[in-house]
C-alpha cells in the first residue's frame, strides 16, 4: 500500500521527502517548514514513534511539546493514510488541517491532489 500510494503521488508530481530513521527534531522541522503538506501513513509502527507523532502535531499548527514551544509558521494540511484502514486514528480529529483519505491508494491521490493543488512537495512521515 504504501509503495503504490507513493508511486502514484509522484507520478502526479508530487515530490516526496522520506526518512526511515530519526533524523533529528530541528532539522525534521526545518524540512517541515520548507514544504507545503505532510502525509502520516499510520500504521503499527507509527504511535511507538515519538518523533513521527511529532511531526504531525508540529505541521497541524500545534506545538509538539509544552517543553519546546516551537510552533509552524504556517500550518500545513496533514494528509492521514491509515495502514490498514480500520486502523484506529481518531487523535487526528482533533487536528484542524487533517484531512482522512481513503483506503484506495487511487482515492487517497485524487482526494489530495483535490485538497491541495498549489504546490507539490510534502514530508512524509
Amino acid at each position: 500500500m504504501f509503495d503504490e500510494l507513493t508511486r502514484r503521488l509522484e507520478a502526479e508530481g508530487c515530490h516526496l521527502i522520506f526518512d526511515r530513521q530519526f533524523i533529528g527534531y530541528d532539522k525534521i522541522f526545518k524540512e517541515i517548514e520548507t514544504c507545503d503538506g505532510l502525509l502520516a501513513i499510520i500504521d503499527g509502527d507509527f504511535w511507538s514513534s515519538t518523533w513521527r507523532v511529532s511531526e504531525t502535531t508540529f505541521a497541524s499548527g500545534n506545538t509538539p511539546s509544552d517543553l519546546d514551544r516551537r510552533f509552524v509558521t504556517q500550518p500545513l494540511p496533514v494528509f492521514i493514510m491509515p495502514i490498514p484502514d480500520d486502523f484506529h486514528i481518531s487523535f487526528f480529529g482533533r487536528m484542524k488541517t487533517a484531512i482522512i483519505l481513503p483506503p484506495s491508494p487511487d482515492d487517497a491521490v485524487k482526494t489530495a491532489i483535490e485538497h491541495f493543488t498549489k504546490s507539490r512537495y510534502f514530508f512524509k512521515s
